[in-house]
Order: structure tokens, then sequence, then C-alpha cells
């Protein structure tokens, strides 16, 4: 695998490597260190080895904003738990939310930017009727993203008066046969803590979670997405490399999951993901055998979400959407098209702009009227 110098220095200094520890604190440029979202966890490493620095003070600072944030962040599941709960909807932590509290020895370690939960479609409008309720609000209240959350999208994405965001899944990606998310339901476990509703999916199944997250990810990606994997693997047993090779091959995930594996197990010389991405590898076909070669070669953000989609696509693996996720590759939902352009643009140039855009035809801002709507960037791709 592919690592950049500083890439792998991160990596040994967040596993506790002190030598590794000072050459990023001296050496690495600290908004490095943020990007890939290390900062509270290298903080924790300096502290047991004695370092410090003024690279040291800012990975403090943001150890310190992660767990003010983690206050106020368990209010907010309890309160979300506590709704959902009453409704008698089951839900389930997802991500961030989920391994912080489970595979980390200090939930600050992980940070955090917003509450995913997972339930069940036959929910949906039970539990987003009684969180509006308790006011949280949509971010796109547009009719055609309504839509689309129902017909294509997999989660609501709301804010509420705290600042707090949530993303309330329904679904997981475009990228993945349907069915793989009511299985995590079902075979997740009651968890007291989270109140009568909430309950934790399986490490095996976080594992390939998050996994596949690490995979899809905007670049440029963060190391963090690949540390959860370590910490999972750390975390469990010899069981876990089975039971993920076993349901990534059932769900035809296996490259992502391989892929993300194998950075892990390059990046931390981890035995359960180095299992894991060599067992999984056998069951490739060529298109992603192609892509896999690409990545190994090329580093963490080498494959785009796009050319992931592509290779399994050409290697008929099975995918929510089928053959209709291509076009929307070319030709997205009026859904994505309204949550990304102006509101007051007529339909007609709102869609020529979004195709533009996303030909790279078109920058944002371009034709945005005195205090527009301007879109970050292009809607992703599922």
């Amino acid at each position: 695998m592919f690592l950049r110098e500083s890439q792998r220095m991160i990596a040994l200094a967040v596993a506790g490597q002190k030598r590794a520890l000072q050459r990023v604190a001296h050496e690495i440029d600290p908004s490095l260190v943020g990007r890939h979202r290390m900062a509270p966890a290298l903080a924790i490493q300096a502290h047991a080895s004695g370092i410090s620095g003024p690279s040291v003070d800012k990975w403090r600072r943001g150890l310190l904003l992660s767990m003010a944030r983690w206050l106020c962040l368990r209010e907010e599941i309890k309160r979300v738990g506590e709704t959902l709960g009453r409704e008698g909807v089951t839900w389930i932590p997802l991500k961030g939310n989920d391994l912080a509290t489970r595979v980390y020895d200090h939930p600050e370690e992980r940070p955090v930017s917003d509450l995913d939960i997972l339930i069940a479609g036959s929910d949906y409008f039970k539990a987003r009727a009684a969180l509006e309720a308790e006011g949280w609000a949509g971010l796109y209240p547009g009719t055609r993203f309504d839509r689309f959350i129902l017909e294509e999208w997999h989660h609501w994405v709301a804010r509420n008066q705290r600042g707090f965001v949530l993303e309330l899944h329904i679904r997981l990606w475009n990228l993945v046969p349907p069915g793989l998310e009511a299985e995590l339901i079902e075979k997740a476990g009651p968890d007291p803590t989270l109140g009568p509703g909430g309950r934790r999916i399986r490490l095996s199944h976080a594992f390939v979670v998050a996994g596949v997250q690490a995979q899809i990810n905007h670049t440029p990606r963060p190391l963090l997405s690949w540390w959860d994997l370590v910490r999972i693997a750390q975390r469990t047993g010899k069981t876990l490399a089975p039971e993920v090779v076993e349901l990534a091959r059932r769900w035809e995930i296996q490259l992502p999951v391989a892929l993300a594996a194998a950075t892990a197990a390059g990046l931390w010389q981890n035995d359960a993901c180095r299992e894991i991405a060599s067992d999984l590898a056998h069951d490739m076909r060529l298109p992603e055998l192609v892509a896999q070669r690409r990545a190994l070669q090329g580093g963490i953000d080498a494959l785009s979400r796009r050319d992931l989609a592509l290779a399994r696509l050409l290697s008929f693996r099975g995918r929510r959407g089928g053959l209709g996720g291509l076009r929307r590759m070319v030709w997205p939902h009026p859904g994505v098209v309204e949550r990304d352009t102006p509101w007051n643009w007529p339909w007609a140039k709102r869609r020529i702009f979004h195709t533009l855009w996303k030909l790279g035809l078109a920058k944002p801002g371009r034709f945005t009227p005195p205090g527009g709507q301007v879109p970050a960037r292009p809607g992703p791709m599922d």
C-alpha cells in the first residue's frame, strides 16, 4: 500500500511510538493532523509519553473541544433515544456515535461531528414526525428532496436549535444491495444505556460499515476512518476476520471492505485486517482487481467513489437501484438538484447548471444571485 511519509508518521504516533510522536510534533504541519482528525488521540499519546511543544498544545485544544462536544452529544443521544423510544421505534447508533464508546478507551479520542442513527424504513414517518416535534428541522425542506429520500437516498438530515446535526438513516449507501440495513437491525443487541428502543450492532458488522464508509468518504480522506477498523480489531478476538469476510461475501461488498482492511493493515500492521484483506482478495473479479491495484499503488485517495461504483458495476455486483445508479452519475435525481442549486432560480436553469457543474463546466457561484444558496460541493453520487 502506497502511503505518504506524513501518513505513516501520524499512524505510528497514534499507536504510541514515541519517536514518531516527536517527529509529528516537530515536523508535521498541525493542519494535516487536524485534517486526519487525529489531534485528540495524539494529545492522549503525547501526555502519556511526556512530549510537549506548540503542536502538542494544539492537539490538547482539539482534545478539550472533542471532550466538550461529547458531553453535549451524550445528552442529545439520550434525548433522541427517549423520543424514538416513546414511539416504539427501534434504532441503532452508527459509525463514530457507536464506536467512540465501545472500542476507544476515551470517547473524546474519537471526534464526532453529528449523530448517525439507523432505523427501519417502515418507521421513518413516525420517527421523523416525533423528532420534528422535538425541534429537529430538515436542512433540505424542498418537496423534491423529500421525494429523493423516499425513493433513492438513505437519510434525512436535520438540525436542532442547539446546533447539532442528525442523520436519520433508513438505508445504507446505494453502493450495497438492499437488505443489509435490515440485517444490522435484526441482529443488533439491546443496550440498556440507550433506552428501550436502542440497540448496538455487532462489532463485525460495525467493521463492515466503517470499512465501506472509509472508502466512500469524500477526498482527502482522514486516517481516522481506518483507525476505527484497527480499534475494532483490537477489541475483538479471532472471530472478527471470519465474520467480516462472511458478511462481505454474502453482500458482495468485497472490494470496499478489502481495500479498507488492506489500508488499515498497511498503516498499523494489524493481523486481523491483513487476514480480511487477503481472504476477500480471492473473491474479486477482474474490474475489482484492477481498481484494487490502482488504489494500493496510488494511496488512500486514489480510488474515487465513482471509480468504486464503476468497478462494482462492471463486476456485476448487486447494488440498490441496479443499473439506474449509472444514470444517476450523469443525471441526478431532482432532489439533488433542488438541494445543490439556488432556490429562487427557474427549474430549467437549476437543472442545466447542475449538469454543467457535475461535468466540471461550471463553478459554484458563477450564476449565484445575491443572497442565493451556494452549493458547497457537487451532490454525492449515491
